[in-house]
C-alpha cells in the first residue's frame, strides 16, 4: 500500500510491497489519465521517495510490474 505525508516543504511517499518486485509509481490529476513517475524496487518491503510538490492536486498509485 502507499502512504503519503507532508514534511515541511516536501512530500514523502512510502510504498510497502514485495521485496525485489518492480513497481511503477504513477500520478494523476483526475483518476482517469495516469503518468509514469518512476520505477521502484522495495528493499525489505519498503521504498520511500519524495515526489515533487506541484501546487496542484495529484493522486498516486503503484502498479506491480512483472
Amino acid at each position: 500500500y502507499l502512504s503519503l505525508s507532508r514534511q515541511s516543504n516536501a512530500m514523502s511517499l512510502t510504498l510497502f510491497g514485495e521485496t525485489g518486485s518492480n513497481y511503477m509509481l504513477q500520478a494523476s490529476t483526475d483518476l482517469v489519465n495516469w503518468s509514469n513517475v518512476t520505477t521502484v524496487v522495495p528493499v525489505n518491503g519498503v521504498i520511500q521517495t519524495n515526489p515533487p510538490m506541484t501546487g496542484s492536486k495529484l493522486f498516486y498509485r503503484a502498479m506491480l510490474r512483472n
